[in-house]
């Protein structure tokens, strides 16, 4: 069964300033901060030099002014019928490392034909200014430029005026560096232990289906067993050369792999006879018992394995509904299905099984014209507690993202609390759902940057959360929470435009050709803390397709599985270790 690659790669430490690719093949260099990082604080603007204002206003003449930044100072204030008074205020807290600021000059005059600025760190007016200029100016023309000013130990910068102008200063934010502990920066000392503590890797890439095989469709669903062992379930091609959309040339197929890369003949394959099946969601109960939803041109279906092995063949499959878009399925704590999908008029459903044969059971609508567009912008979990979570697209163009939190395990009522966690986003790009401590939602996404955005709720009905827009251009994201509360994020990183095989639709019929495309690479984040506040990248080499978000699941070990298909149609199981 297929062949093994490995790419030595680096966990690049990404902290909270900027990150940068540097090349390809397995490695991404990311400039994380060399000296103890320091990180921006916004501030609404304030002004806190106007020489025009005050009893004493007066142009600045060839000479150096001292400002004073830090700590109570005064502030122009504009009352609403326009009239300025200057009141005192903290803006810049003692022992911030710089200043963020808008300077301008007005009513400047040169002085033989030379006119600038120059703002600088220093204790007194008589500091010597660098040989720079902030700001230059000609005559009679208001000029501004933005700058950031390193401050003096006293709190002081020095504004140096070659000729005559009045300076206008006004404050929108300042820096302040990362004491340890810090959630937000690291100090070097931090940066270089974390970036350390990840090390070298060995990212795993096996072919476990060749394009004879494959559905040239979508890539497996996975999870892992107790032993750390993958298991996969996907629609196999049973004859190389027939087209793929016809229902009686696929199957599902389940791989029980004996080694964690799947890549030898001596995997356990059970053909589950489950014809025309397509767009698995796998799910494992505590005793390796597999769950399996599909779809098939009849609707949507729900399935186990009689034995762990599945040598006792499948359940009669349930029926779901008539519904072609694929389900998504989860298991609770009492290894109880529960299954939702969208139907063809956007509303939103969920059924959950009473138990393990799934014999008795309830549905609900849990929304009405939610608005969805496909399974990729919907998600589910089930809370420690069984109630169902569910991230989906909603709004009138699709762009935001909503969390539906159920009172109760079978979503019924038509009373859950409904929150909008981002109102500007392309959840149609991907979303996907996960829980820390069995109740808090993280949800990965795509934003309008076209990039991997995170929300970390921070209480049970994410009315408090966090945010982390990651570093690059993607799309599909799977995430999976590991036992310590840290997110892990798969995606696909897009490239550049190619011409691809189109696999078609093996539910809606639509034939098999050509169409223009991205060029992706299989990538994963793993956060370093609960906030996501800083992260690792890893990545593959090029030459993924992306059809559909990646099969993932998470080892005890920390270890990501991920699935996915290479532009020679091959089906292939990833390992971030």
């Amino acid at each position: 069964m297929g062949s093994k690659s490995l790419t030595r790669s680096r966990w690049a430490a990404i902290g909270a300033a900027v990150a940068v690719t540097l090349g390809g093949g397995g490695l991404i260099g990311v400039s994380a901060a060399s000296g103890d990082a320091s990180s921006l604080k916004t501030v609404d603007p304030v002004r806190i030099l106007d020489t025009r204002e005050g009893d004493d206003a007066a142009k600045v003449s060839n000479g150096t002014m001292v400002l004073k930044v830090t700590g109570e100072i005064p502030t122009y204030v504009k009352d609403s019928d326009g009239v300025v008074s200057i009141e005192d205020a903290t803006v810049v807290p003692a022992g911030a490392g710089a200043v963020s600021m808008n300077l301008t000059v007005s009513e400047g005059s040169r002085n033989q034909g030379y006119g600038f600025v120059t703002a600088f760190p220093c204790a007194d007016r008589d500091a010597k200014s660098p040989n720079a200029s902030t700001l230059n100016f000609v005559e009679g023309v208001d000029v501004a430029n933005s700058t950031v000013v390193p401050i003096d130990a006293s709190g002081n910068i020095c504004l140096y005026v070659y000729g005559s102008a009045h300076v206008i200063v006004d404050v929108n934010g300042y820096y302040e560096t990362a004491a340890a502990g810090a959630v937000d920066a690291y100090t070097k000392a931090e940066a270089d232990a974390r970036y350390a503590s990840l090390g070298e890797s060995d990212v795993v890439e096996s072919v476990i289906l060749d394009r004879y095989e494959s559905t040239y469709y979508s890539a497996p669903a996975v999870d892992v067993n107790n032993a750390g062992l993958p298991v996969l379930a996907y629609a196999k091609k049973l004859s190389a050369k027939a087209n793929p959309i016809l229902t009686d040339n696929l199957t599902m197929e389940l791989v029980f792999c004996n080694v964690r890369s799947c890549d030898v003949d001596t995997n356990t394959v059970i053909d589950t006879e489950l014809d025309g099946a397509v767009l698995p969601d796998l799910k494992l109960t505590g005793g390796d018992v597999p769950y399996i939803t599909y779809t098939t041109l009849e609707g949507n279906f729900l399935t186990r394995c009689l034995t762990s092995d599945c040598s006792g063949g499948v359940s009669t499959p349930i029926k779901l509904s008539d519904q072609t878009v694929a389900p998504h399925l989860e298991l609770d704590s009492d290894d109880l299905a529960g299954a939702a999908w969208v139907d063809d008029t956007g509303d939103l459903h969920f059924m959950k099984c009473e138990n393990p044969a799934c014999s008795s059971r309830q549905s609900n609508t849990v929304t009405s014209g939610a608005e969805q567009t496909s399974s990729d912008s919907m998600a589910l979990a089930i809370s420690s507690s069984g109630n169902p979570i569910i991230a989906y697209s909603a709004g009138a163009d699709f762009v935001e993202v909503r969390l539906i939190f159920c009172n109760d395990k079978f979503c019924a009522g038509g009373d859950e609390n409904v929150v909008t966690i981002d109102a500007n986003a392309l959840p149609e790009n991907g979303l996907d759902l996960d829980l820390r401590s069995g109740e808090l939602p993280v949800v990965a996404y795509i934003d309008t940057d076209q990039k991997v955005s995170i929300i970390v709720c921070q209480n049970a009905d994410c009315s408090s959360n966090t945010g982390s827009e990651q570093i690059v251009t993607a799309d599909r994201p799977a995430i999976e929470i590991d036992s310590s509360g840290l997110a892990h994020v798969a995606f696909f990183q897009k490239y550049i435009a190619v011409t691809e095989v189109d696999p078609g639709d093996p539910v809606n019929g639509d034939p098999v050709g050509s169409r223009s495309s991205t060029d992706y690479r299989l990538s994963a984040l793993r956060c370093g803390d609960a906030e996501c506040a800083w992260m690792a990248l890893d990545q593959t080499p090029r030459n993924i397709i992306s059809f559909r978000k990646s099969g993932t699941a998470l080892a005890a070990d920390g270890s990501l599985f991920a699935t996915s298909l290479d532009y020679s149609l091959n089906t292939k199981l990833t390992i971030f270790p």
